[in-house]
């Protein structure tokens, strides 16, 4: 049987491949390279914690995040791949 970091882990991924598909693996990819402990907390803790919680649906959650992206209006890669991943949700 898996640890609960494991399975956290887990959900997280299918969670990113479910939203982002190829874009965010590449994504988390490249982040791995330079810093793995932090590629695996973004695994971890938005798509395996946040993401996964029962409630709101993917659009709404997108939405959500795609709206908070564009009024910080500093973070124009993350609001890149949230756009596509709120296109892939629907």
């Amino acid at each position: 049987m898996g640890s609960k970091a494991d399975d956290r882990y887990q959900r997280g991924w299918e969670k990113l491949k479910e939203i982002d598909g190829e874009i965010g693996e590449s994504v988390n990819e490249s982040l791995e390279d330079i810093a793995p402990d932090f590629a695996r907390l973004v695994i971890e803790f938005p798509f395996g914690d946040i993401y996964s919680r029962p409630g709101l649906d993917l659009k709404s959650r997108e939405i959500a995040v795609v709206a908070a992206l564009t009024a910080l209006g500093n973070a124009v890669p993350q609001l890149k791949v949230h756009i596509n991943g709120a296109l892939n949700v629907g």
